[in-house]
């Protein structure tokens, strides 16, 4: 028997004003796989995750129906303020498992808790990934991991991810338009295009013979 998915939307419409940005998304998210929700810029990726996160929002309106999982780790796209590298480091027991996360890129590592590293915006991001990743919780939601961490933060990110989604076992949802980390890190790919969900499926056979024209173009253009 099929395990119950860990987020069900049905019919699913959001926006802002005369705005909409959801446009009846219905979606059933497995549970210890990564769901990767991907498409252009401006289609309503964010505005699903933060829904399914139950996250605050300025003024929204929504309709349909929202089943959420257990507890989440939400990484927003936006670093929150309030994320200090000290979080990562605050005792011997977090920068040893900090350490271990970043096994596969040890320079990431020596770059995160380097006390006397200056504090950049990639690194406070790198920090808010470790984090959310590092939580305990049973579902991993990700908004664009890799923004503003520069090529090298983006490549290590990349391959944590792929680590993570080889080791299964864990629910991820993904945002994320960068295609590269869309083929390494994900096991189902969600096309989300103005505000619809116009393609879903396991990631490989999409890649390889996606159904729909739109789907082709978006996977070869980015766009």
């Amino acid at each position: 028997m099929a395990s119950r998915p860990a987020f069900l939307t049905e019919n699913l419409k959001a926006g802002f004003g005369d705005r909409r940005v959801l446009e009846g998304v219905t979606l059933a998210v497995p549970t210890g796989c990564v769901t990767t929700v991907t498409g252009p810029g401006g289609s309503g990726k964010s505005t699903l995750l933060r829904l399914l996160a139950a996250s605050e929002f300025p003024p929204l309106w929504t309709e349909g129906h929202v089943r959420r999982a257990d507890p989440v780790s939400l990484l927003p796209q936006k670093t929150p303020a309030r994320t200090r590298i000290l979080d990562c480091v605050a005792s011997p027991g977090q920068c040893e498992r900090a350490r271990e996360f970043w096994a596969c890129a040890p320079r990431a590592a020596d770059e995160l808790l380097d006390p006397k590293a200056p504090v950049t915006p990639a690194r406070l991001r790198l920090a808010a990934f470790t984090s959310a990743c590092l939580d305990p919780a049973p579902v991993l939601l990700l908004d664009e991991p890799e923004t503003g961490v520069g090529d090298r933060g983006r490549e290590w990110i990349i391959e944590r991810l792929a680590q993570l989604r080889a080791a299964g076992g864990r629910t991820i949802v993904l945002v994320t338009h960068n295609l590269a980390l869309v083929r390494a890190a994900s096991d189902r790919i969600v096309l989300l295009i103005d505000g619809q969900i116009v393609e879903e499926g396991e990631a490989a056979a999409l890649f390889e013979k996606p159904r729909h024209p739109r789907t082709q173009h978006f996977l070869t253009m980015g766009c």
